[in-house]
């Protein structure tokens, strides 16, 4: 009866092992995914910012430009 118990518990630790490896291997999963949204979003916001830089200059040039057509009128 002892050798059954032993080998029941031996059968559970593998289980154990198992589901543990299989648990850490999801963690490492999930690492990697959060690491690829943490890098699109560092991109995502490095895009948003070079368009408003974009936004802003196009607005500078474009009141440059009206600035520069009203003083060619006036003179």
């Amino acid at each position: 009866m002892a050798s059954s118990e032993q080998l029941r518990h031996v059968e559970t630790q593998a289980a154990v092992k198992s589901l543990r490896g299989l648990a850490s291997h999801f963690d490492r999963e999930a690492d990697h995914y959060r690491q690829e949204k943490k890098a699109a979003e560092v991109r995502e916001i490095w895009f948003m910012n070079r368009a408003s830089a974009l936004r802003e200059a196009a607005d500078k040039v474009d009141r440059i430009a009206q600035d520069y057509a009203k003083q060619c009128e006036e003179t």
